[in-house]
């Protein structure tokens, strides 16, 4: 598990890295751009403004990331609350509340924490749809705007 675990944080560090990279290289692309073209056309126009939203939107994903690990730990604490509860139902030992020492039922607790991994899948789902939506439009308009600054300046310049 702690291989599998390891090759995961390398996983999303590789991702979170790639995604850094690639917003400061559409700003910087902007950014360029700006600066040196001298003479603007529509289609320099359009690219400048492809490039912008497929940096602003980049951001707007990497605001997201802390959220979904966020999520994705409570859920991992939900299933790992109804794996002990499991085990304590398996023992058949009581189980009782901390501060009123009244007992609790282990089944109605298992069942809690099984809604609960369910609401976390299903948030962990939309966000995730979300996001690569969002990957989607920040890769094409990058592209869009790559593709016509370097037409612009082929057929234009």
């Amino acid at each position: 598990m702690d291989h599998i675990e390891y090759l995961q944080r390398l996983a999303i560090e590789g991702q979170t890295k790639f995604n850094y990279f690639l917003i400061g290289l559409t700003f910087a692309i902007l950014g360029l751009s700006l600066q040196t073209t001298h003479q603007v056309t529509l289609v320099t126009k359009i690219s400048w403004m492809t490039l912008l939203v497929s940096g602003l939107v980049g951001v707007f994903r990497l605001e997201w990331d802390p959220s979904i690990r966020m999520i994705e730990s409570r859920k991992y604490y939900a299933e790992y609350l109804k794996s002990q509860f499991e085990k304590v139902k398996m023992q058949r030992r009581p189980v009782v509340h901390q501060s009123t020492s009244e007992p609790l039922s282990v089944d109605e607790l298992i069942k809690k924490q099984g809604e609960s991994e369910k609401f976390f899948d299903n948030r962990i789902g939309e966000i995730r749809w979300k996001q690569q939506w969002r990957y989607n439009i920040q890769i094409w308009t990058f592209v869009l705007g790559v593709v016509g600054l370097a037409a612009d300046k082929i057929f234009f310049n």
